[in-house]
């Protein structure tokens, strides 16, 4: 617990380690919110990209063959 306090106050390596200790808390709060975006990019473009391959398959199979 006592190493905790030494990194916040920066006993450990003064301003640098602040500085660390900070873009590293950053880094992984901003983990949720970029798997949530990710998964939510995926969904989207996955229900974009399946209508239109329903209408080309539906006009593929309509068209009749002149041979």
């Amino acid at each position: 617990m006592r190493i905790n306090y030494d990194v916040h106050v920066g006993a450990i390596l003064g301003f640098p380690g602040k500085v660390l200790a900070f873009l590293l808390s950053l880094i992984i709060a901003s983990l949720p919110i970029t798997g949530f975006l990710l998964w939510y990019g995926r969904k989207v473009k996955a229900k974009k990209g399946k209508k239109p391959e329903r209408v080309e398959q539906q006009k593929q199979e309509k068209v009749p063959v002149l041979n």
